[in-house]
C-alpha cells in the first residue's frame, strides 16, 4: 500500500506511520496506474508560448522532498526566474492532465505583493516545471536555523503580511493548505512573500479523486487535524499559521512524533504553552496562538483579517 501524501510504502492500517495521513480508504484491488501518456509539448500554460528554448536552467538554488528549484533565464525577456521541477514523472492521461491544468490556472490570477508570483507551467521529459518569480532572500526556515527563535515583534511582523497574502488568496477561493516556514520568504529588501500556491496540491486532488483517496496535501507537523482526514476550509490555513507562529517564537514544533500519535496530540491540544518555553511571549499572544491551534474549528479566528487585527492589537501593547 502506498501513502498518497508522502508516497512511501506503508503497512496496512488507518494512518501512514511516516506522515500521519489517513490511508485506510485505499482499495487494494485498485487498478494499476495508467501508462505514461505521450509527451505533452512543453508549453507555458498562461499564454501558450513554447518553453523548450525559452527557459534555461542555470543553477540549483533549493531542494525539497518532491522538487528541485533552479534559477533560470527567460531568453525572451532576459529576466531571471525561478523554476521548480517536480521529481516525479507525470503519468496521468491527457484528459486528467487537462483537469489539473484547469485547477492550476486559478493560481495564475494571484497578484499580491506578499505572494511569490506564479507565471505558468510546462512539462519537459515527463516532469512538471513551475515558472515563478525569483525572490532573492531567505525563508523563515533558514532564518530560524540562524536565530533559533524570534522576538515577539519580529514574529508578528512576519505573520501580518502572511495574513494579508492568505486572506487575499481566500478571497479568490484558493486555500494554501501547506503553510510552513520553508514556504515563507523574506526578500533582501525585507518584503515577506508566501510561496507554493502551485500545482502539487492541484495534482494530488486529481490523483485522490481517481483513487477514491482523501486529499491530504500538506506537511504533517503544520497540518490542521481535519487535513489528516482530507478535509479543509479557510480555518485550516489559520491552524498552520498558528503552528508557524509557535515555532518562530519558541524554536520548537508545537507537536512531535508522527502518524497516529501526532494526530492524537492534535485532537487533545497536547502542546506545551509557548510561554513555558519562552517566557518573553506575552499572555495575550499565547492565547491567540492557542486559539489558532484549537482542534475545534469554530474556536479558531474566523478569518485572516480577524487574525491580523488581533496581532496588530497585541503588537501595540508590546510597543507601549
Amino acid at each position: 500500500m502506498r501513502c498518497q501524501n508522502c508516497f512511501l510504502e506503508v503497512p496496512d492500517g488507518d494512518y501512514c506511520d511516516q506522515c500521519g495521513a489517513k490511508v485506510s480508504a485505499v482499495k487494494k484491488e485498485m487498478t494499476p496506474s495508467p501508462p505514461p501518456p505521450p509527451e505533452v509539448p512543453p508549453t507555458l500554460i498562461s499564454n501558450k508560448l513554447p518553453a523548450t528554448e525559452r527557459y534555461e536552467l542555470k543553477k540549483e538554488i533549493g531542494r525539497g522532498g518532491m522538487s528541485v528549484v533552479y534559477e533560470a533565464i527567460d531568453h525572451e525577456t532576459g529576466k531571471k526566474l525561478a523554476i521548480k521541477e517536480y521529481k516525479e514523472d507525470i503519468t496521468l492521461s491527457r484528459r486528467e492532465m487537462d483537469k489539473i491544468i484547469r485547477h492550476c490556472e486559478m493560481v495564475l490570477v494571484l497578484e499580491h505583493k506578499n505572494i511569490v508570483k506564479t507565471y505558468g507551467y510546462y512539462i519537459k521529459d515527463g516532469k512538471l516545471r513551475v515558472i515563478m518569480e525569483l525572490v532573492e532572500g531567505k525563508t523563515v526556515a533558514q532564518l530560524l536555523d540562524e536565530k533559533t527563535r524570534l522576538l515577539p515583534n519580529e514574529a508578528i511582523d512576519i505573520i501580518i503580511p502572511v495574513c494579508e497574502a492568505i486572506g487575499y488568496s481566500h478571497a479568490n477561493n484558493i486555500i494554501h493548505r501547506d503553510l510552513k516556514p520553508s514556504n515563507i520568504m523574506i526578500s533582501n529588501d525585507g518584503v515577506v512573500k508566501v510561496m507554493d500556491f502551485d500545482i502539487a496540491k492541484r495534482a494530488r486532488e486529481t490523483i485522490a479523486s481517481l483513487s477514491n483517496m482523501p486529499d491530504t496535501s500538506g506537511t504533517p507537523i503544520y497540518m490542521a487535524p481535519e487535513q489528516h482526514l482530507g478535509k479543509y476550509n479557510k480555518q485550516t490555513d489559520i491552524y498552520s499559521a498558528g503552528a508557524v507562529l509557535y515555532e518562530m517564537l519558541t524554536g520548537e514544533f508545537p507537536f512531535t512524533g508522527s502518524g497516529a500519535d501526532l494526530i492524537y496530540q492534535k485532537e487533545k491540544n497536547a502542546f506545551i504553552r509557548p510561554n513555558e518555553i519562552n517566557p518573553d511571549i506575552p499572555e495575550n499572544l499565547v492565547n491567540l496562538i492557542e486559539r489558532c491551534l484549537s482542534y475545534e474549528i469554530e474556536k479558531r479566528p474566523g478569518s485572516f483579517e480577524e487574525l491580523k487585527n488581533a496581532l496588530l492589537e497585541i503588537k501595540n501593547t508590546i510597543e507601549t
